[in-house]
């Protein structure tokens, strides 16, 4: 029997390990790049070629968690959803980049007040961020599968459970002193942290999502099932083993004759 704990879970785990593995090296990588580059260079120059590593780091690690998906789903479709993890997550990363350097530019120049405080600015920016990141790996995996429908849910239960997890995050941090632009942040490096965080928290509420909904379209669980998770739930904590379920049923595999013949004894 399928267990719905044992695939939210582990695409929970699969997407944060990647992708927020990814994310920490590309931007780690473009920032020494960027940093590393000759004076002269306009500003303007300069990001766009420290952004060219970040995406095609970013842009692996999406195509690493496409497969890692794929293991964790049995779809037997690993190259498409590599490709598709990595054309989603690369791209929607590097947008999602451009709320960072706006936000910097605030903090550069603090001699223009904003018109919102720098913690509420910094919600207002990573929040929708966390939403295009996580809808973008979402939307990506359904077309790996062909159900354009399929893709549009992912993408809009992916999107809300990232950016959701992201605002608790960012409000409970806020709560306990963790501030963005409060005396003394920039020493704490406050917002590299709550940041940080917030991603992880992101990438797991979205990648269980995921993985949760695509377990209802592949094997028929029934994703919302309250009482069927808290059933299977003693059945998860005994270790996360995976028993091959067979072809998913939202996939059609050709017959071969013995099924033919098999079908015609049958009869």
């Amino acid at each position: 029997m399928i267990n719905t704990w044992q695939i939210t879970i582990r695409s929970a785990l699969v997407t944060a390990g990647c992708l927020v593995g990814g994310l920490v090296v590309g931007v780690l990588t473009g920032s020494l790049v960027h940093f590393g580059l000759p004076d002269g260079i306009t500003e303007t120059t300069r990001a766009g070629i420290a952004a060219l590593p970040a995406l095609a780091i970013t842009i692996a690690s999406g195509a690493i968690w496409g497969r890692a998906m794929d293991w964790v789903l049995r779809t037997g479709l690993s190259r498409k959803m590599a490709l598709a993890g990595g054309l989603s997550f690369g791209p929607a990363v590097i947008l999602a980049g451009f709320g960072l350097g706006m936000l910097e530019t605030v903090v550069v120049a603090r001699a223009v007040e904003p018109q919102l405080p720098l913690h509420l600015l910094f919600t207002v920016l990573f929040v929708p961020a966390s939403f295009i990141v996580a809808a973008a790996g979402g939307l990506g995996l359904g077309f790996a599968l062909g159900d354009g429908l399929l893709a549009r849910r992912l993408a809009l239960a992916a999107g809300l459970a990232g950016a959701g997890a992201f605002l608790i995050v960012d409000l409970l941090m806020d709560a306990m002193g963790w501030r963005v632009g409060a005396p003394g942040a920039a020493e704490r490096f406050t917002m590299v942290t709550v940041l940080a965080v917030g991603a992880l928290a992101a990438a797991l509420a979205g990648g269980g999502v995921i993985g949760a909904l695509l377990a209802h379209r592949l094997y028929g669980i029934p994703a919302g099932s309250a009482a069927r998770i808290i059933s299977q739930a003693p059945t998860a904590a005994r270790g996360l083993s995976f028993v091959d379920p067979g072809p998913p049923s939202g996939l059609s595999l050709p017959k071969t004759k013995e099924d033919d013949s098999a079908h015609g004894n049958s009869s």
